[in-house]
C-alpha cells in the first residue's frame, strides 16, 4: 500500500544568506528510506492525517490565462505535543514537497511528486499541526516592473528625468511589436524619450500623427546625448531603448517599435518565457518543451506595452498574451511553469475511467462551451492594439484620412465568417475575446481556431477517482471516458481541465472537458 511522503523545509536561526536550513521529514504511514536512497537511512515520521487539499483548474467557458489555484494545509497529528517544537522554528518560505509512492522503492526517484511548493505559515490546534502551502502564483502577482527613474538629470544630462518629472515613475517594459505608444520624455533639455527598459527597435516615431524621418543611429548614451539630430528628424540608441528628436514637438509622440527585431521572438510563448524570467521564476523552472509546443501551434507576432509600474504584474501581463492565442499557464505540482494552448482533446489517453475505477456518480455539468451551457453561434476578435488613441485635436492636417481613421479607435475588430449548421438557432450567442496580435490575418486565424473549438456540444463532466491511482495526472492531460450513459458507449476523450485533491480520503474530483 502507497503512503504519502512529505520534506518539509525550516530555519532554526536567523535566516541569513547561505546559512544551512534543515528538513523535517513525515510520512501517512511508517516509512524508512534504504541506504541508496536520497537521503539515506531515515526514519520519516507517521504524523501525516491529511497530506493536502489542493484545487488547480483552467478553462473555465473558453476562459484562458494563467490557472487558478486553492491550497489548503498539510496536517499532522499532534495529540502528545511532539511536534510543538516546530512552532519556535522558521517554517514559512521554505520549501514543502510531498511525494507518494510505495516504501521499499526507490525514494525519491521511484515516487510521484504530488506537491512541490512553499509554505506560507502554520496553524496550530491541540490535537494538530497545520501547514499552510503558499500558491505559487504569487510569484507572478507582483509588479513586474521595479526599476523606476532615479530623477537624476543634471545640467540637461542623463536619461533619469528629474526629481519635479520622472523620479519614482517605472520604466517603460516592451514586448514584442507595437504600434503608436506614448513613451515618456526622459530628457526635456534634449528632447530623448525611452521606449524601453532595455533594447528597442524603433520603426517610426510621429509627431501629431505625423512620421519624422530618421536620422543615423546612435552608438551609445554619450553619442545619443552630444549630438543633435537635424530638425524634423530623430536618432535612434537601440540598446538603450531610447531617441533623440531633432526639433521640439508640435503635440503628441507616438512611436512603432518592438523589443527585438527578430519577430520569431514575438510569438505568445516567447512573450510568456519572457515575462516569466522577469518575474524571477528561473529558467529551469519553466518547461522549454511547452514553450517550443506553443509557439509551434502559434507563432503569430504579438505585442504589449507596460507604463503603469504598481498595476502591472506578471499575471496580468501573461494573462493578456494568453488570451490572445487561447492558452493557458500555471506551475504544475513539481513546481514547473507549463503553457500549453487549449486544444480538442485527441491522441492516445493516459488514463481511462469508466465504472469500475469512477468513484460515486458522474456528473454532467454542462453540454455547451458557454455560460450555463449554451452554444457560441458566432465569434469576434479585437486586435492591432493603437496604444495612443488621438483625436482630430491631436492630428496634423496632413494625416491621410485613412490615418486619421485608425488613430481614432484603440483596436480594430474581425468577425469572420463562420458556417452555422444550426441556423435556426437563436438567439446568437458571441464569443469575444482580445487578441494582440498585429496581423488581420492572425486575428482571424485564430478567431476560426476558437470558434470550431468552442461551437456545438461540448460536455463539461465531473467524475472522482482514486488519487494513488490518477496521482500522475496534470492539467491538460487527455483521459478516456467509458460509460452507458451520455453517448459514451464507445469511449470519449477528455481534456483534464480541473483537479481537486483529497488526499486524506485518496481521492481526487476531475473535472473533464470535451
Amino acid at each position: 500500500m502507497g503512503v504519502y511522503a512529505a520534506e518539509i523545509g525550516y530555519h532554526t536561526g536567523s535566516p541569513l544568506p547561505g546559512y544551512p536550513s534543515g528538513v523535517a521529514f513525515f510520512s501517512s504511514g511508517a516509512f524508512v528510506t534504504g541506504g541508496t536512497d536520497t537521503p539515506p537511512h531515515t526514519a520519516f515520521l507517521p504524523r501525516i492525517t491529511q497530506p493536502a487539499l489542493l484545487r488547480r483548474d483552467v478553462f473555465d467557458g473558453g476562459v484562458c490565462g494563467a490557472s487558478r489555484v486553492a491550497y489548503g494545509e498539510l496536517l499532522l497529528a499532534n495529540p502528545d505535543g511532539a511536534l510543538d517544537a516546530l512552532l519556535s522554528w522558521k517554517i514559512p518560505g521554505y520549501s514543502v514537497t510531498i511525494r507518494y509512492g510505495e516504501p521499499g522503492t526507490a525514494y525519491p526517484s521511484a515516487w510521484t511528486t504530488v506537491l512541490s511548493g512553499v509554505s506560507s505559515g502554520l496553524t496550530v490546534g491541540w490535537k494538530t499541526l497545520g501547514i499552510k502551502l503558499r500558491d505559487p502564483h504569487q510569484t507572478l502577482d507582483m509588479p513586474l516592473q521595479t526599476v523606476t527613474y532615479a530623477g537624476t538629470n543634471s545640467g540637461g544630462s542623463g536619461i533619469e528625468g528629474t526629481a519635479d518629472d520622472l523620479k519614482g515613475q517605472a520604466k517603460p517594459l516592451l514586448y514584442g511589436r507595437v504600434l503608436n505608444i506614448s513613451p515618456p520624455c526622459v530628457n526635456t533639455s534634449k528632447l530623448i524619450y525611452q521606449v524601453n527598459d532595455g533594447a528597442a527597435v524603433v520603426s517610426a516615431v510621429y509627431d501629431k500623427g505625423i512620421a519624422l524621418t530618421a536620422g543615423t543611429a546612435c552608438t551609445s548614451q554619450a553619442d545619443m546625448e552630444a549630438t543633435v539630430p537635424s530638425a524634423g528628424t530623430y536618432r535612434v540608441w537601440a540598446s538603450g531603448g531610447c531617441f533623440r528628436l531633432g526639433s521640439t514637438p508640435a503635440g503628441t509622440i507616438t512611436v512603432d517599435a518592438a523589443q527585438t527585431a527578430s519577430t520569431g521572438d514575438r510569438s505568445a510563448a516567447k512573450l510568456l518565457n519572457a515575462i516569466a524570467l522577469k518575474a524571477g521564476v528561473a529558467s529551469g523552472s519553466i518547461s522549454s518543451s511547452d514553450v517550443t509546443a506553443l509557439h509551434t501551434a502559434n507563432s503569430a507576432e504579438l505585442g504589449l506595452w507596460l507604463m503603469t509600474g504598481d498595476t502591472d504584474t506578471a499575471k496580468t501581463a501573461m494573462d493578456a498574451i494568453a488570451v490572445s492565442v487561447g492558452a493557458w499557464y500555471g506551475f504544475d505540482a513539481a513546481g514547473t511553469l507549463r503553457m500549453r494552448q487549449m486544444v480538442a482533446p485527441s491522441g492516445s489517453p493516459v488514463m481511462e475511467l469508466t465504472a469500475t475505477n469512477i468513484i460515486g456518480t458522474p456528473e454532467l455539468r454542462a453540454i455547451g462551451a458557454a455560460s450555463g451551457g449554451a452554444f457560441y453561434t458566432d465569434v469576434k476578435c479585437s486586435y492591432a492594439k493603437n496604444w495612443t488613441v488621438q483625436g482630430e485635436s491631436d492630428v496634423a492636417g496632413a494625416v491621410t484620412a485613412a490615418r486619421r481613421a485608425w488613430l481614432r479607435e484603440e483596436w480594430r475588430m474581425k468577425r469572420p465568417t463562420v458556417v452555422v449548421s444550426d441556423p435556426g438557432y437563436r438567439p446568437e450567442l458571441l464569443y469575444e475575446f482580445t487578441g494582440l496580435f498585429l496581423s488581420e490575418s492572425d486575428a482571424n486565424t485564430e478567431a476560426l481556431r476558437r470558434y470550431t473549438l468552442l461551437y456545438g456540444r461540448h460536455d463539461t463532466l465531473v467524475v472522482a477517482a482514486s488519487a494513488s491511482a490518477s496521482v500522475a495526472l496534470d492539467l491538460g492531460d487527455v483521459v478516456q471516458v467509458t460509460l452507458p450513459r451520455f453517448g459514451y458507449d464507445a469511449g470519449v476523450l477528455f481534456v483534464v481541465i480541473g483537479m481537486q485533491y483529497d488526499l486524506r480520503r485518496n481521492r481526487i474530483e476531475l473535472t473533464l472537458w470535451r
